[in-house]
C-alpha cells in the first residue's frame, strides 16, 4: 500500500508542480477520496497536469478509463502507472487511469479487496 500511494501521490505531486509553473493561479490542487465500496476499498486522486503522452500503439477510442499501457512519458518510463497496476493485480483490485484534456485533470483510480488493505 505504501508503494501504490507513494507512486501515485509523487505523480501527482510532479504534475501539480509543473502545471503551477505555467499557470500558478489558482494554485494547483490534488483532490485524494478514500472510501469503501462494497468489499473494495477505493482510491482516486485528480490532479492538474498540463498534458500527456499517449502511447501509440494503444487504441484509446471513446474509453473514459484506460489502463496503464495507454499513457507513457516523455522518456518512455510510463509514470509508475504500469507498476501501480501491477501492484493492484497481484492483490485482486484494479488500477484505471484517465485524462480530460479539455480541463487539464489527471484522475488515478484504484481498487483493492478490504481484506487487502
Amino acid at each position: 500500500m505504501t508503494i501504490l500511494l507513494g507512486n501515485a501521490l509523487d505523480n501527482a505531486v510532479h504534475a501539480a508542480s509543473e502545471f503551477g509553473e505555467v499557470q500558478p493561479d489558482p494554485k494547483p490542487e490534488i483532490r485524494f477520496t478514500a472510501d469503501t465500496i462494497n468489499d473494495q476499498f477505493a482510491i482516486q486522486i485528480e490532479n492538474p497536469c498540463l498534458s500527456v503522452t499517449w502511447a501509440e500503439s494503444f487504441p484509446r477510442g471513446n474509453q473514459d478509463w484506460l489502463p496503464a499501457e495507454a499513457f507513457v512519458s516523455t522518456q518512455g518510463s510510463g509514470y509508475g502507472l504500469r507498476r501501480m497496476e501491477m501492484i493492484t493485480e497481484k492483490y485482486g483490485g484494479r488500477a484505471w487511469f484517465s485524462f480530460d484534456a479539455k480541463n487539464r485533470v489527471f484522475v488515478t483510480r484504484l481498487m483493492l479487496p478490504v481484506n487487502e488493505v
